[in-house]
């Protein structure tokens, strides 16, 4: 699991770092002290010091007392889960607060000899915890509720402001991604035909009317849909492929392989291998090589293996390879940059998250 420290004040014996893992949750560990010396050298007063008062980060306590306090917490930062925001419009913080599990406090009046040292042990300790636990039930049934109570809410909300302005497309837009996200596709779908019946110029370029069409299992209009598309933009291999996936489920993959779109002008990475995969040339396993093994950035690959993972997912799940496609829509539905992505990837990432999902439930319907 990659991690990155956000966050560390030294001051004396007084320590606090943080620990953020992307997209879901931050771990933190405070050690705090009053009344033990200074490092040598470090005057009260000094630039530092006036820093750290003002930065209010490490409370302070009376200088009588000879006490050592640390915790250990995990918190699950509702705000940052997937490119939505629980921010209100001038961007302070949820009400509510981000949920929060305590791992370990402790409170004593025998101070650690090495308060740096004491905290990175804790430090360890809770992040293997964090490791073993991130991929169980906890954190996923924790996400789930924070994500259908979001798009529950602005559901409502949407729809009392299109009560109030019912010819705004802009509004239908917005509905309409929130019922998708949510898993309701007919709505989804119904939402965005009404957009383009208020503003038909918006029809040639709706990706998004024509992956709902799919999710809705209406895979000849989603096909056609993104035939409208090519006319407008006929670089987009994405587009290419979603069609291939919607022929594939309306006509058999002999037929949508044959009527494979053709492109010739350069694409975004990694589409054109991505492509390959989908016209035979490629396996899912090549696919995934050849972005591992590029000199690239890790963003890059993030970025890369995003949208690798979340087509060979959909690829199988058109041939009807359930237990490979949830795999892969899984490893999409968990990377870092797909999740904090937003605009079109950030909808992707939605895209892998909801089908992964119904797979899942599929599977223990199956095994009740």
């Amino acid at each position: 699991m990659n991690s990155r420290i956000a966050q560390k004040i030294i001051h004396g014996a007084e320590f606090a770092e943080c620990v953020r893992f992307p997209g879901v949750i931050q771990l933190s560990i405070e050690l705090r002290s009053a009344g033990w010396p200074r490092r040598p050298g470090r005057a009260a007063g000094s630039r530092n010091d006036k820093k750290q008062h003002r930065s209010g980060t490490i409370a302070r306590e009376s200088a009588r007392s000879r006490t050592c306090e640390w915790t250990v917490r995990l918190k699950w930062k509702a705000d940052d889960v997937g490119f939505l925001s629980l921010r209100d419009p001038a961007g302070a913080p949820h009400a509510a607060g981000p949920p929060e599990c305590l791992l370990a406090h402790h409170r004593t009046t025998d101070p650690p000899t090495n308060p740096r040292g004491f905290a990175a042990i804790c430090l360890s300790f809770a992040a293997l915890l964090l490791t073993l636990i991130s991929s169980g039930p906890l954190l996923a049934d924790n996400q789930h509720e924070l994500l259908n109570k979001r798009f529950d809410d602005e559901i409502q909300q949407l729809t009392q402001q299109i009560e109030k302005s019912p010819k705004s497309a802009d509004l239908y837009s917005r509905r309409g991604d929130a019922c998708f996200f949510r898993g309701k596709f007919a709505q989804a779908v119904a939402d965005y035909e009404k957009m383009v019946e208020l503003n038909p110029d918006l029809e040639t370029l709706h990706w998004r009317k024509g992956i709902a069409y799919f999710y809705a299992g209406r895979y000849k209009d989603a096909a056609q849909q993104f035939e409208n598309y090519h006319t407008a933009d006929n670089v987009d291999r994405e587009n290419g492929i979603w069609r291939y996936l919607s022929q594939t489920k309306a006509l058999g993959r002999d037929k949508a392989r044959a009527g494979l779109l053709k492109y010739e002008k350069e694409d975004r990475e990694p589409f054109p291998d991505v492509y390959r995969l989908f016209s035979g040339e490629l396996s899912g396993a090549d696919l995934l090589k050849r972005i591992h093994d590029a000199q690239i950035s890790p963003r890059d690959r993030e970025q890369r293996l995003f949208y690798a993972q979340l087509y060979v997912g959909l690829n199988a799940f058109v041939d009807g390879r359930l237990e490979s496609a949830e795999k892969h829509l899984g490893e999409a539905a968990k990377n870092n940059w797909g999740s904090q992505a937003g605009g079109g990837p950030g909808y992707m990432w939605h895209v892998a998250r909801v089908h992964h999902d119904l797979l899942v439930a599929e599977r223990a319907a199956k095994a009740k």
